[in-house]
C-alpha cells in the first residue's frame, strides 16, 4: 500500500465522520421543516439505498440477484430488524434532540461491550480499556 492508499484511507474514514455527525442535525431539520413522518424518511432512505445497490449489483455482479428467489430466513429477519431500528431512531428523533440521538448512538456500542463483560465473562486486557 502507497502513501496515497493511506491518503486515501483517511480522508474516508473523514468523511464518513462528518456524515455521522451531522446527520441526526440533517434528520431532524427534514422531520422539522418538511413535516415529513419518521415512517417517510425511513422508507426514502431504504428505496434509494436499494435503487442504487440494486444498479451497482446489476452491473458488478447480476449473479447476486439469484436472492430474490428464494430469500434466506435470516436475511428477511436481519431486513426487518434494521428498519425497525432506523423507525425507532427517527421516532426518537422526532421526540427528542440530535445531541440526545448522537449520544444514545454512541452508547449503544459502549454498553454492548459492558454487557460482554459482565453476562458473558469476557476477559478484558489493557489493549481493550486503551481501546474502550
Amino acid at each position: 500500500m502507497g502513501k496515497s492508499d493511506h491518503l486515501k484511507g483517511v480522508l474516508y474514514a473523514l468523511v464518513a465522520g462528518v456524515m455521522w455527525a451531522i446527520l441526526a442535525v440533517a434528520l431532524k431539520i427534514t422531520l422539522n421543516i418538511y413535516a415529513l413522518t419518521p415512517f417517510t424518511i425511513v422508507w426514502f432512505r431504504f428505496s434509494i439505498a436499494f435503487f442504487i445497490l440494486g444498479a451497482v449489483l446489476l452491473v458488478k455482479h447480476p449473479s447476486l440477484y439469484r436472492v430474490f428467489y428464494k430469500p434466506p430466513l435470516k436475511l428477511i429477519i436481519a431486513t426487518l430488524c434494521l428498519g425497525f431500528n432506523y423507525y425507532a431512531y427517527m421516532k426518537g428523533l422526532d421526540n427528542s434532540t440530535p445531541s440526545n440521538a448522537s449520544v444514545f448512538t454512541l452508547l449503544g456500542p459502549v454498553l454492548f461491550a459492558i454487557t460482554g463483560i459482565y453476562i458473558f465473562k469476557e476477559k478484558i486486557t489493557w489493549l481493550h480499556i486503551s481501546g474502550f
